[in-house]
């Protein structure tokens, strides 16, 4: 079966190198996150927030209709990750190379974001994750897992699992699971009600650095590595954590950032096909940015869209806006080196 048309919605070259995107659903607004070594200073990294307005659907009434604004640049450390609170989308969480830090967005008379509190680190911030709409999780560079209440952003758990940077912690509401992952290939899961006691810590060590962790379901997990692979588990067992290898998905590229979705049938009610089926999009590296159908059933899967349009370039931030209506998923995808935002559209439900 053919793969899905790429439309190019926006492709722009903003002011410094891109390695993280979300999407704030809700207003409709990307925070697009920028990071760099200080040209002035090679010890230190400076960044960007990108706060970017769309407006994807032209206006035959608006004249001075175009498809995105920057409507504001904010200044700090070098950015690594960010991620807008799920529910009411008005906080978003930002991974800096010196802080942790927490932005409102004001709703006057324009959006803008507002630094409501700031954690200063003497490492990394890598990747964060809202465990709730006042708590968050976030790994950095010494291998550290912290766990952080936002009013006021203070830090109440932490613990060391690793060595060095850990790209990626994942947490599961659902089963109150938590699993890491470092460059060194350390994975390490364990009941959030465990995580002083490494006993009852799950170490897996893979060959190369694991980059992605995404929960496809409560028992499926999905873990990306510097070695190309996607590598599909089951949750088995959840006390002691028992994996069992289901499906390895190559994508000739580091597998930086995944994000699932459900996959909508191709009848005319669109309706989701069932519970089993997903629709996985995964950012590789220099590889471009992936769209495959998966079945957990049968673990049977097949590419749905690629799209190579940065081929070469590493792109590392990912976030998608699914319309259901038209059965469209509309993707956010950034990339290091050459500086470039893309913005896409694509039917992959077919």
């Amino acid at each position: 079966m053919s793969e899905s048309e790429i439309t190019t919605l926006i492709n722009e070259k903003l002011s410094m190198q891109l390695d993280c995107v979300s999407w704030n659903k809700k207003f409709d607004v990307l925070a697009v996150g920028a990071y760099m070594i200080d040209p002035t200073d090679s010890t230190k990294r400076v960044g960007k927030v990108f706060l970017i307005q769309l407006k994807l659907e032209a206006n035959d009434n608006d004249k001075n209709w175009e498809p995105y604004k920057i409507i504001q640049e904010v200044n700090l450390s070098g950015v690594l990750d960010l991620r807008w609170e799920p529910e009411n989308q008005m906080e978003l969480a930002v991974a800096t190379s010196s802080s942790m830090d927490v932005y409102k967005l004001l709703d006057s008379e324009k959006l803008e974001l507002n630094l409501v509190d700031s954690l200063h680190l003497d490492s990394m911030a890598l990747y964060t994750q809202w465990m709730d709409p006042v708590k968050l999780i976030f790994s950095d560079s010494d291998g550290v897992l912290n766990i952080a209440t936002t009013t006021p952003l203070k830090i109440e758990t932490s613990k060391k699992i690793h060595d060095n940077l850990t790209w990626v912690v994942q947490y599961s509401p659902g089963n109150n699971l938590v699993f890491a992952g470092s460059d060194e290939g350390k994975f390490t899961g364990f009941l959030l009600e465990n995580i002083e006691d490494e006993e009852k810590h799950f170490v897996k060590k893979f060959q190369v650095g694991v980059t992605s962790i995404l929960f496809l379901s409560e028992k499926v997990i999905a873990v990306g590595s510097y070695d190309d692979t996607l590598r599909i588990f089951s949750i088995d067992h959840m006390n002691p954590i028992v994996l069992s290898l289901k499906k390895k998905i190559e994508f000739g590229g580091a597998v930086w950032r995944t994000i699932s979705l459900p996959y909508m049938s191709n009848n005319s009610t669109g309706e989701v096909e069932t519970d089993k089926d997903l629709l996985l999009v995964a950012a590789c590296a220099r590889n471009g940015i992936h769209l495959v159908h998966l079945n957990l059933n049968d673990w049977s899967f097949d590419t749905k869209a690629t799209c190579l349009e940065h081929e070469g370039f590493l792109g590392y931030g990912l976030d998608v806006k699914l319309e259901k209506t038209s059965k469209t998923c509309v993707i956010a995808s950034c990339y290091f080196d050459n500086h470039q935002l893309h913005v896409w559209k694509t039917q992959p439900f077919h």
